[in-house]
């Protein structure tokens, strides 16, 4: 409650305390959960880089590969979460449970199959990547490891969105702490071995304590949601046909546009690497630092769909519309904050990963700085997306992401960086230019409100009741 009493003196009047408590209880447990999962994945790094330069290798190339594969599923957690939030908002607790029997059967019906394709092309996969011949076969043993944890990332997605939408996202962040603990133990006992019991596995048991903790996580929520819903008297409910096919039409615009930001992401880091090694590293650290940055504005996010489908299955749009800006608001307020080191101690904050580099640490402050500003300006499409993808606003939001990265970033990326040879300073500013008019296009779409059509009033109420 310190942090939310200290927010009251720097944001506007026009919100009022308690709606901020609300958005703080539901965006905190959220960010932490994402902050934990990289916490984890710098454990997971530390431990496989005591196995040697050509291990992190490897895995860096499968943990991207993986990224861009489990793209194609991550739409199914705001599917559910906003289904289970629309429920759950007009009081319908006969059908809460089912949105979580929709994805339980995605990652059966979907979930295998896609896991089998994605095993057999692995190869084809991971030799996109190019690598060295010694790094390559580590990379894709890692890769066709981890890959069969898919269905259980399924279904972690599905109850993340059910304890998001059921208003107690504390739960899935202490179930998310335990999975993770149980990566770090299994890990580093498979990667190291155990004594005379457990024989070293090296990059192999890393992927195999990731893959036991990521059913072991599945597990755990299962049980979980099984006792609240004898806990809340939550009725069992099977998925029909009908409302599966709701949840994938829902999930899928999603889940592409995720894909196309991960492609996305690919081909910007081929074009910087196209400008020098120079450009490359400093540009490697300028994308892990914002994308740790970036996970309290995807936290209050997701908070934001859960309280903008309380209000739409309540059958009251303006308290939703009213929502998506109150989050708004405080996630500017948050990242403008988050980013004052960018702005003013860039030298500082290169230097924590480039230490005695004072070549690329002069190199990089002008493009790190660029890369805070944007941070502030994208505070806002943070939020919006999440609030209108769980609007159902999905083909939206993936014509945006389309239009903004594909039709305009990358291509203006390669004439700035790689044609005429402008710099990073260049790169960057027309990553603000993306973020700038994605940012607006949302901002012109939540104030016009023709997100709810067909949901207004006591419409959006009868059609979940």
């Amino acid at each position: 409650m310190a942090v939310s009493c200290w927010l009251e003196v720097v944001l506007p009047q026009g919100l009022p305390i308690n709606r901020l408590r609300t958005i703080l209880l539901l965006g905190l447990p959220i960010t932490g959960g994402m902050l934990s999962q990289s916490l984890i994945n710098l454990i997971d790094t530390a431990m496989v880089g005591r196995l040697g330069e050509e291990s992190l290798a490897a895995i860096g190339a499968a943990n991207y590969a993986l990224f861009v594969s489990f793209a194609l599923i991550n739409g199914l957690s705001v599917a559910v979460q906003s289904r289970v939030a629309r429920f759950y908002g007009c009081g319908n607790r006969s059908q809460i449970l089912e949105p979580v029997s929709s994805g339980v059967m995605a990652a059966l019906v979907i979930g295998l199959p896609l896991t089998i394709v994605l095993f057999l092309c692995s190869g084809l996969i991971i030799s996109t990547f190019g690598l060295d011949s010694s790094v390559a076969p580590l990379a894709l043993d890692y890769f066709r490891i981890r890959v069969l944890s898919l269905p259980a990332a399924m279904l972690m997605l599905t109850f993340r969105g059910f304890w998001n939408g059921y208003n107690t996202p504390w739960n899935f962040l202490r179930i998310l702490i335990v999975t993770h603990v149980v990566n770090a133990v299994a890990s580093y006992g498979l990667i190291f071995g155990v004594g005379n019991i457990i024989q070293p596995l090296a990059l192999s048991g890393a992927a195999i304590g990731t893959l036991i903790a990521m059913y072991t996580g599945a597990l755990i929520n299962t049980l979980a949601t099984m006792r609240i819903a004898r806990r809340d008297k939550l009725p069992n409910s099977r998925p029909d046909q009908s409302r599966m096919l709701q949840l994938y039409r829902q999930a899928w615009p999603d889940s592409a546009q995720q894909t196309l930001f991960a492609l996305g992401m690919c081909v910007f880091f081929a074009l910087v690497a196209r400008m020098g090694n120079d450009a490359m590293a400093i540009t490697h650290v300028i994308i892990n630092v914002s994308l740790l940055l970036i996970l309290p504005g995807l936290g209050l996010g997701m908070a934001a769909t859960t309280l903008i489908n309380h209000a739409l299955g309540a059958g009251d749009t303006h308290r939703a519309w009213r929502w998506g800006w109150d989050v708004v608001t405080v996630a500017m307020v948050l990242l403008t904050l988050l980013s004052l080191p960018l702005l003013f101690m860039p030298e500082a904050v290169l230097g924590l990963f480039l230490p005695d580099n004072n070549r690329l640490i002069a190199e990089g402050v002008q493009p790190l700085q660029l890369a805070g500003a944007g941070l502030i300006i994208d505070s806002i499409s943070l939020v919006l997306t999440q609030a209108l993808l769980g609007t159902g606003s999905n083909k939206t939001v993936l014509r945006i992401r389309f239009v903004t990265l594909w039709q305009i970033t990358l291509p203006l990326t390669w004439l700035a960086g790689v044609y005429f040879g402008l710099g990073l300073s260049a790169v960057w500013c027309i990553q603000i230019l993306q973020r700038l008019l994605s940012s607006v296009a949302y901002c012109y779409i939540w104030q016009k409100r023709g997100w709810h059509k067909g949901l207004s009033g006591h419409q959006a109420k009868q059609k979940y009741s």
